[in-house]
């Protein structure tokens, strides 16, 4: 499926590719973000991504071997989709799958869980410790019991979690895609609508969610996929959501505070992956879809400015040219019979 071009100015704007590959020779465009919250968010990303490569190691290299095994990883997609089911049907918080789906991959390659059973008490147990750490609510043990239609009780799921916080050292907050997304959101320029924000939310997270499903996605570091997902949305907005300068400030300041070096090719790589994947699951149409229905709201808030505008000016207009009632006794005094 081809991807509609929005509008005749998207070849005036910079290709992903040029922002990454510019982002270190071309100076910061003008934002009201200071330079003091631009040092102090690129030593958040740092110091996520340091923590990411070493207390949290197994993000990328062990892994990937749970794609490797076809059964597992058929089994992983089908858990973490439940897991999104019961937090949309419970009104949580969906970045909380996300570090789920974390605690769930150290109990599969802590060999934790072998049969089905036990993958589904490892799921269950994984949701509830994501939500402890990462969410306001959680979901009762005997609710969620419950949920598990009798696999399994609510002493299996205490010492399940034990063994996972004893296989992760009692390190249970691991930077997700949705940790690096919030950090990233935050350089938005303060001009950007509201309405703008909304969109780039739906579109991230509905990219998101397609890379914590795929078990192919577990090569890349969490960092690397948020800022592939966060450029990915922007080429879905329109030029009248989010114009052009204020576009390349955010593009700019994104690959600056992301500081991606090296990973220039690996980015290139997973945007296009991250495409194919879209096109595969169909979740091209109901992206559009999101930023279609915004561009046309804006054009149509756009067009009635501008109605109000001229009716204003109109309106100033006829007051100029009244004139008061000496002022027409005189004239039609001039005027010939």
């Amino acid at each position: 499926m081809a991807i509609k071009p929005r509008s005749n100015n998207r070849t005036n704007r910079p290709r992903i590719t040029d922002v990454v590959r510019k982002a270190r020779q071309e100076p910061l465009a003008s934002c009201p973000i200071n330079t003091i919250d631009m040092e102090e968010m690129g030593a958040i990303i740092y110091r996520m991504k340091e923590k990411g490569s070493t207390v949290y190691h197994i993000n990328c290299k062990e892994r990937v071997d749970i794609a490797s095994d076809e059964l597992v990883s058929l089994w992983r997609q089908m858990l973490v989709n439940w897991m999104f089911y019961v937090v949309d049907c419970c009104n949580l918080q969906r970045h909380s799958v996300a570090a789920a789906a974390y605690f769930l991959d150290v109990a599969i390659l802590r060999d934790l869980c072998s049969t089905r059973e036990e993958h589904q008490l490892a799921a269950a147990t994984a949701l509830q410790m994501a939500l402890k750490t990462f969410d306001t609510a959680v979901i009762k043990l005997d609710k969620l019991v419950k949920l598990g239609r009798g696999l399994f009780t609510e002493e299996d799921v205490s010492i399940m979690e034990m063994k996972i916080i004893n296989s992760l050292n009692w390190n249970l907050h691991p930077p997700t895609i949705y940790c690096f997304l919030r950090q990233y959101e935050r350089l938005i320029p303060p001009a950007v609508a509201n309405s703008t924000h909304e969109i780039l939310d739906k579109v991230t997270n509905i990219i998101a969610e397609e890379m914590t499903l795929d078990e192919d996605y577990i090569k890349y570091c969490p960092s690397i996929q948020s800022l592939s997902i966060m450029l990915i949305a922007l080429d879905f907005v329109s030029d009248e959501c989010l114009p052009n300068r204020l576009r390349c400030s955010f593009e700019s300041r994104l690959s600056a505070v992301a500081n991606i070096g090296e990973d220039s090719t690996v980015l290139h790589k997973l945007i296009k992956k991250t495409y194919k994947t879209l096109m595969q699951r169909d979740k091209i149409q109901p992206i559009t879809d999101i930023t279609e229905k915004a561009t046309r709201m804006s054009q149509r808030i756009v067009r009635n400015i501008d109605k109000k505008t001229k009716k204003s000016r109109s309106g100033v207009k006829i007051a100029d040219e009244q004139h008061s009632p000496r002022d027409v006794k005189s004239n039609l005094s001039r005027s010939p019979i």
